[in-house]
């Protein structure tokens, strides 16, 4: 009686698998019932192409909006940062640990990081930086890196008013009242992942 219960339970845990399966498979399916042409091979290819295409050598990814020639050598450190974590996910190691070296070459003496301009520091900017130096550490930690995210976190909240808002030394391109202090929210997650990182 033992062994029937064991074989039912087993049969049973089998059937429930292949369930589960068939369940996910047909949730992918459905997730991309809008185009079932996609080639999602190709657009990996064009993925990658694009940011071959948009990288400056040894620095980051470059501003899209700004077309013309004269910014063809300029990396945006904000978007470099926060694209990190995608450039790790997708395999593409080598060119996130490289982008990573170029953010910690660039890091002022306060901690943060400026605008793609080398003009005056952001505390937003930081933070998104803070995102892609965290990814990388978790793949390839080391002291200097540890350093500047722990340097580019007591900047950030340096920048802390007393009522508890995060606020930012300039705001010369915060264009008439379009951005806001609210921004800053996007602060709060790498501080999150620097505490679950290092502790308090």
């Amino acid at each position: 009686m033992t062994v029937k219960y064991t074989k039912r339970t087993v049969l049973l845990k089998k059937a429930e698998s292949i369930i589960n399966a068939h369940k996910k498979k047909e949730f992918l399916k459905n997730k991309f019932a809008f185009n079932k042409d996609i080639d999602l091979v190709n657009v990996y290819k064009r993925a990658k192409l694009w940011i071959e295409n948009n990288s400056v050598l040894n620095k980051g990814v470059r501003p899209q909006y700004e077309l013309s020639d004269k910014y063809n050598d300029i990396a945006y450190p904000e978007v470099t940062g926060y694209f990190i974590p995608s450039l790790i996910d997708w395999g593409f190691r080598d060119k996130a640990l490289n982008w990573a070296e170029w953010l910690l070459s660039i890091q002022h003496d306060d901690g943060s990081w400026y605008d793609y301009n080398d003009i005056d520091p952001y505390t937003f900017d930081t933070g998104q930086i803070l995102k892609g130096l965290i990814a990388v550490y978790k793949i390839k930690p080391s002291e200097e890196l540890k350093s500047a995210i722990l340097r580019g976190a007591d900047y950030i909240l340096s920048m802390q008013e007393s009522n508890g808002n995060l606020t930012t030394a300039s705001k010369r391109y915060w264009y008439d009242g379009v951005t806001t202090e609210l921004i800053h929210l996007y602060c709060l997650q790498p501080l999150v992942g620097i505490s679950n990182l290092f502790g308090d």
